[in-house]
């Protein structure tokens, strides 16, 4: 449900971008590559291969005249060539690379699959080396390790294979280092605590194992870490609260155990933090409270349990909540009202029980809320009608009760509806717009009354809509009470209803069951035309052709009105 923001891909995209477009668009005086550096480019023209020869440097170098317009190729002052900038290369890189003795930054795709050894003669020039995206295979090439000038390393998204090697340890200016998308293996080595300029890490999806080591507190550079999808084990080291300076912390679907640390707490600029898919238990800390830059926290899938802390509201930048599939139990804090940049709230398959909070007025952004799979009481709450932006809302298998029908028709942008498996009453809910509603499941409730929209009574407007998927419409095991197509028509179209415009008619409950639930379970009041303290839920036929209706039947020294729908005391 929840993208994982991934910010150096998109960085080291435009570190290329703006490496080519530098040797597109000049904006010094011509000057000619060094006679040196251009020997070494022409030969390398020569061993490279290209997935595309008509659109490379096989046709587009032809002088050394003016660095500027070499494609993929800019110079320094004195000619030298400093960033080589190549797109649609395949096989292997030519050992020639390494005549380049100026090179600072290299940037080589697509079908890349061999790293040359002679790479580690650029140790004491090359800053840059980005070969992600590649098909480079075998075990982490050992030239890198030597490249002691590199402050950016990216080989993601290749074919890597085997441990990483403690060498990686020892490369002193390394600010970014991306081997993520490989088949990497074994633990992340201790040494890489001594990357003390490491401001980006990301390991991800690999099949690293072992513990985090805690040593990666002495990353105190370190903004950005990324090791989700791998076999990691063990628990969150509580060292890592001395990461002051992390932005971002993805440790989602691994295998890590124990509490999330209380020191946690006190990574201040922490931004995102996903914990999700692990096997993470006891209480969710306290301390998360402090964490004032939070945008995101999603913990889905582990086995928290114990409240949800109150302080939780504490957390004026919360825009994505999702503590779904865990254990957790107790009310919903009514402090999640402050919470007001809110967009996404997932709670669903825990234990949490009592009411949900009226507390949903102010939030313009909310766009989501699953609470389903839970224990919860009480009515569907009025304070929902005010989130104009509330595209999805499923609060099923619950223990919810009452008639949710005004808040739902109050929800302009509602397109996904599920209240089923709930104790809901009264009046099919209706939609503000039935032509955008993608899915709408109210069924296994106790809503009443006709299940088609008439001419002059549209009282279940979503069954307009035509088009549904199978399976995103149901009001199965209700109390409705249905006509026939040819008696019943859409107000938006003329002619009868076609079969599938119809909610099913053969999957309700018994009118035994429905009268039964109508007599114990409904609190009745005139301010909603129900019966109050005077009168009893019945089911009467009425109509032509008589069709089943709740009404009141009134207690001695009671009235019923003309209507049927409430009681009034005789006076006197």
């Amino acid at each position: 449900m929840f993208s994982h923001a991934q910010p150096a891909k998109v960085v080291s995209f435009l570190v290329g971008v703006v490496a080519i477009l530098a040797t597109l668009c000049p904006v010094t005086a011509a000057r000619s590559v060094a006679l040196a550096d251009w020997q070494a480019l022409l030969r390398l023209r020569e061993e490279l291969n290209f997935t595309n020869p008509q659109r490379s440097p096989k046709v587009y170098w032809r002088s050394r005249d003016n660095c500027n317009v070499i494609f993929g190729v800019s110079c320094d002052d004195q000619g030298r060539v400093v960033t080589l900038s190549l797109w649609g290369v395949t096989g292997p890189l030519p050992e020639s690379i390494a005549n380049l003795t100026a090179l600072t930054s290299l940037w080589v795709g697509n079908n890349v699959t061999s790293i040359p050894s002679s790479l580690a003669q650029l140790s004491s020039t090359l800053s840059a080396l980005f070969l992600g995206g590649n098909a480079i295979s075998g075990s982490f090439p050992a030239a890198v390790t030597k490249l002691t000038a590199l402050q950016e390393l990216s080989l993601a998204d290749n074919d890597l294979s085997g441990p990483l090697p403690p060498g990686i340890g020892k490369l002193p200016l390394l600010e970014m280092l991306r081997l993520d998308g490989n088949h990497l293996s074994g633990p992340i080595p201790s040494l890489i605590s001594s990357l003390s300029a490491l401001s980006y890490l990301s390991l991800a999806s690999n099949d690293l194992s072992g513990a985090i080591p805690p040593q990666i507190s002495a990353l105190q550079a370190l903004q950005y870490i990324d090791l989700r999808n791998n076999l990691l084990s063990g628990a969150i080291p509580p060292q890592i609260g001395n990461n002051y300076n992390l932005n971002w912390l993805y440790l989602s679907n691994n295998r890590l155990s124990g509490f999330i640390p209380a020191s946690i707490g006190r990574i201040d600029r922490l931004r995102y933090m996903f914990l999700d898919s692990n096997v993470l238990s006891g209480l969710i800390p306290e301390s998360v409270s402090t964490l004032s830059a939070l945008v995101y926290l999603i913990a889905s899938h582990n086995l928290l349990s114990g409240a949800i802390p109150p302080t939780i509201g504490q957390l004026p930048r919360l825009a994505f909540l999702s503590l779904s599939n865990n254990s957790l139990s107790g009310p919903l804090p009514a402090t999640m009202g402050q919470l007001k940049h809110l967009q996404i709230l997932d709670l669903s398959r825990n234990r949490l029980s009592g009411a949900i909070p009226d507390a949903f007025a102010d939030k313009p952004a909310l766009n989501s809320i699953d609470l389903s799979f839970n224990a919860l009481t009480g009515p569907l709450p009025s304070s929902l009608s005010s989130c104009g932006s509330l595209y999805t809302l499923d609060v099923s298998s619950n223990a919810l009760s009452g008639s949710p029908s005004t808040t739902v028709s109050a929800m302009p942008s509602l397109s996904y509806l599920n209240l089923s498996n709930n104790f809901f009453t009264g009046l099919v809910p209706r939609v503000v717009d039935s032509q955008q509603m993608v899915s709408y499941d109210i069924s296994s409730n106790y809503f009443y009354g006709p299940g088609l929209v008439s001419d002059t009574t549209p009282l279940a407007l979503p069954l307009c809509k035509t088009g549904f998927e199978p399976g995103t419409f149901s009001a199965a095991a209700n109390c409705l009470v249905y006509g026939s197509a040819t008696e019943n028509s859409c107000p938006t179209r003329t002619g009868p209803m076609s079969t599938g415009d119809l909610l099913q008619v053969d999957a309700q409950r018994s009118e035994a069951a429905c009268l039964s639930f109508c007599r114990t379970n409904i609190t009745r009041t005139a301010a909603n035309s129900q019966c109050g303290s005077l009168g009893t839920c019945v089911m009467e036929m009425t109509g032509s052709p008589p069709r089943p209706s709740y009404a009141c039947e009134c207690a001695k020294g009671a009235i019923r009105s003309a209507d049927g729908q409430s009681c009034t005391a005789i006076e006197g």
